[in-house]
């Protein structure tokens, strides 16, 4: 009986070395055919990280079982500091008290030398985590680099940062919506704002799910006082929804909720526009409406995503074929980021919790 998981170099097992270390003291690995799965949790239980690495990514791979191993986070990482990138690096369970770590110059560059580590396995302390099931509202796809850029202006005010997603007028290509969303820090001290939108050099996708009108969303409506109506202007991009003419006339109310949250039925929505169309042709003069809800606003600990950003940091290990993560996040949910380990479909997922006092 034996697990065996090599790769061609550690440079993943760096990165998954300083990942684990950023939340957890005590990293515990399951494996199993399919390949390395790590799940942990903060102590504070705020941040929590989903490991997924399938058995095709190793050159590698041999698991005869079901196999747990914990080892402590600074051991293997001081481990890490001893590899070099010309290293094989192959990690294999042969007993119950050891992980070994075999280390091999396969490209003579360190002039051929084979290495052979062994590592402790230690009893978990930790239970084990569920991974949530979220259906998240907003989503971006933004280069890393720009990411971290918008944290640091936040970072200059704040110890705490607002996503807040936002319908615009404009219309992509491929007739679809438009969104931007706001990166907000606020503080006594002062206010810091960064607008990403599909413009920005490094932002690949922003998208929405459409709040399209339900039962509980005419009732809100009719609750609230329509107190704002902008004029009402020719969308020439729009085709009408029941010709396919272009000759569509928008209305945009504010419904005056303001920017606090509202909440007085876990069925209803926060909404904050509703938008009237009409189709100017005399032959069809067709009415519909579309209610923009502000559902994807949430506030979250700074420090968290700073800490994680700084752990990934520049690894060939994540961004084999591009330096983009993948963000989702919706009002008093968690965020969630998602990051690309090689290029065999290894992920790991962050999520970090929301602020209570969501502002």
């Amino acid at each position: 009986m034996s697990f065996v998981a090599k790769t061609k170099s550690p440079v993943e097992w760096k990165l998954i070395s300083e990942v684990s270390s950023a939340i957890v003291e005590e990293p515990s690995f399951e494996a199993n055919a399919e390949g390395i799965q790590f799940r942990g949790m903060d102590p504070s239980h705020v941040a929590m990280i989903d490991l997924n690495w399938p058995n095709a990514s190793f050159e590698k791979y041999e698991c005869d079982k079901e196999y747990k191993f914990t080892v402590r986070g600074d051991e293997l990482s001081k481990l890490m500091k001893r590899t070099n990138q010309s290293d094989s690096m192959s990690i294999s369970i042969e007993d119950e008290d050891y992980m070994i770590v075999r280390l091999e110059d396969e490209a003579k560059v360190k002039g051929g030398r084979k290495r052979k580590f062994e590592i402790r396995l230690i009893e978990s302390s930790q239970s084990t985590q569920q991974v949530p099931k979220l259906s998240l509202d907003s989503k971006i796809v933004i280069n890393k680099k720009l990411f971290e850029e918008t944290l640091k202006d936040i970072g200059a005010v704040s110890d705490h940062v607002i996503f807040e997603t936002n319908q615009i007028d404009e219309i992509d290509s491929d007739k679809t919506r438009s969104y931007e969303i706001n990166v907000i820090g606020k503080a006594d001290s002062g206010k810091a704002e960064v607008v990403l939108n599909k413009s920005n050099e490094g932002v690949m996708e922003i998208s929405a799910k459409s709040s399209n009108p339900i039962e509980s969303t005419e009732h809100y409506i009719n609750e609230v006082k329509e107190h704002k109506v902008h004029e009402e202007k020719k969308v020439e991009e729009l085709l009408c929804s029941k010709c396919g003419m272009a000759e569509v006339y928008l209305q945009i109310t504010d419904t005056g909720i303001g920017d606090g949250p509202y909440e007085p039925d876990k069925n209803m929505i926060q909404v904050k526009e509703i938008r009237s169309y009409r189709c100017g042709k005399s032959e069809c003069k067709h009415e519909w409406k579309e209610y923009v809800s502000q559902l994807s606003k949430a506030t979250y600990s700074l420090s968290y995503l700073v800490q994680i950003l700084k752990a990934v940091g520049t690894s060939r290990a994540v961004f084999v074929s591009s330096e983009n993560i993948t963000m989702e996040y919706s009002w008093k949910m968690p965020f969630k980021i998602e990051f690309k380990l090689g290029d065999a479909g290894g992920k790991f997922n962050f999520y970090l919790a929301p602020r209570i006092d969501d502002r």
